[in-house]
């Protein structure tokens, strides 16, 4: 395998170790396939930030954990490249690992090379970006992970922490969900049910959404009946098949938010388009629906917007940028939400 980059900065940016890196570059047996795959993304990740490594400044090792579907992570992964090219405060060098469905052994698993002892002996990282389930296990590891001074940041969900341990960036979710109720009461029927979809019962995000959507349709439509689809995890089969169950025990669905994903498999359980339907994030998938009028909104937020303040709470914790009293406290920026419909869509490369 050919490449212009030492042995040692592979193994830096992937995280393995060099006689690891050395098997995977010439083609030895009794390497796993994730682990060849992980030096190929390192590889392809220190091409992309090559041009950044002429600049001045110190150079900080971002890893960014994402339980998420492809057509988003690949959002998350095409932003934060954008932003760590242009940072200024410092060379960021972020390093991805996204999953479509991590359990919690999974997800510790991950981060347990994190730990002080694993990352003296693994790999050196300047900080953590996650957006994982908030359950008990994987607070407690990211709380053990912090612990160490390791600056850490919840992106797009929240993580149920104590203030000192993490900071936030990502979309204000809780008046999302109130913008989608305000949005849906428009035009709504006397009476009518409406389909929440939710990914998974442990993303706070999306429970945000959910608060503040019932909150809202208290106050524009309380007429409006709830029925709540969850587990699907943004992925079609899976999303099709609850929605189809849910549709069976209510046909009269007047509209349906989307929280959580998969809406090209929720349009196709319904056997007539719903009156109305909101949907969260401008990736390819909901740009083509929008396109074709088959969603009627799209909530939106600035992914590069989000990252950047994620590199700033990770830049600010390592003395890069004014630090003042709390990272929580003051980098503790939401992105405003952003209404798209067919009419004013971005287009999207």
């Amino acid at each position: 395998m050919t490449h212009r980059f030492p042995i040692k900065e592979i193994a830096l940016q992937a995280g393995l170790g060099v006689a690891t890196v050395d098997r995977v570059l010439n083609n030895r047996a009794h390497v796993a396939p994730q682990t060849r795959n992980r030096v190929l993304a390192a590889i392809d990740e220190l091409e992309m930030q090559e041009q950044q490594m002429v600049a001045k400044g110190r150079r900080l090792f971002i890893d960014v954990i994402v339980e998420a579907p492809k057509r988003f992570s690949s959002e998350i992964k095409k932003a934060g490249e954008k932003v760590a090219q242009d940072y200024r405060a410092a060379i960021m060098r972020p390093r991805f690992s996204f999953a479509e469905i991590l359990n919690d052994n999974n997800i510790l698993k991950r981060l347990d090379k994190f730990t002080y002892q694993n990352a003296q002996k693994n790999r050196h990282s300047h900080g953590l970006l996650v957006k994982l389930r908030d359950t008990e296990p994987v607070r407690e590891k990211i709380m053990q992970i912090a612990e160490t001074g390791m600056p850490i940041v919840a992106i797009f969900t929240h993580l149920d922490l104590p203030s000192e341990y993490i900071g936030y960036a990502g979309m204000d979710n809780f008046g999302a969900g109130r913008t989608a109720a305000y949005l849906m009461a428009k035009n709504a029927p006397k009476n009518g049910t409406i389909l929440v979809n939710l990914s998974q019962s442990d993303f706070s995000g999306e429970d945000a959404r959910l608060s503040g959507f019932y909150e809202g349709l208290s106050d524009y439509a309380p007429q409006l009946d709830v029925i709540e689809v969850k587990g699907g995890a943004g992925l079609e089969s899976d999303t099709r098949k609850l929605v189809e169950q849910a549709l069976a025990a209510n046909d009269k669905i007047y509209g349906v938010y989307s929280a959580g994903g998969g809406n090209r498999a929720i349009l196709k359980a319904f056997k007539q388009s719903p009156n109305m339907f909101i949907a969260h994030d401008l990736d390819a998938e909901n740009g083509d629906l929008l396109a074709a009028q088959k969603i009627d909104y799209v909530l939106h937020h600035d992914i590069e917007f989000d990252l950047h303040c994620a590199f700033n709470q990770i830049a600010a914790a390592h003395g890069l940028l004014p630090r003042k009293d709390s990272i929580r406290s003051n980098y503790m920026e939401q992105s405003q939400v952003q209404i798209y419909t067919p009419e004013n869509m971005v287009k999207l490369s």
